[in-house]
């Protein structure tokens, strides 16, 4: 509703909108609390990052642990493919 407005004009609109939408608008914080403010959400971001890259981390290992897992499953297709044709050819050449 302000993104695009200086801090003064957002404050009047939001005053001027307070009413209506039953809430009240306070006035600014003192520097300590703004300077109190400011520091957690440094630290919001900082643990925002982390748990980010951590998930990238925990992506990786779940994409490296599935193609492991689809090799073995070619691997073992291709085997059971193998010992089916030898099975195959072992029935067509008996004389039964």
């Amino acid at each position: 509703m302000s993104s695009g407005l200086p801090y003064a004009d957002a404050l009047k609109l939001a005053r001027k909108a307070a009413p209506l939408l039953d809430i009240t608008v306070a006035s600014p914080a003192p520097a300590k609390e703004r300077v109190t403010i400011r520091r957690v959400a440094i630290f919001q971001e900082a643990l925002t990052v982390t748990l980010s890259a951590k998930l990238v981390v925990i992506y990786a290992a779940v994409l490296l642990i599935m193609s492991c897992l689809m090799a073995r499953a070619r691997f073992f297709v291709r085997d059971q493919v193998r010992q089916l044709r030898i099975c195959r050819r072992l029935l067509l050449s008996s004389p039964f």
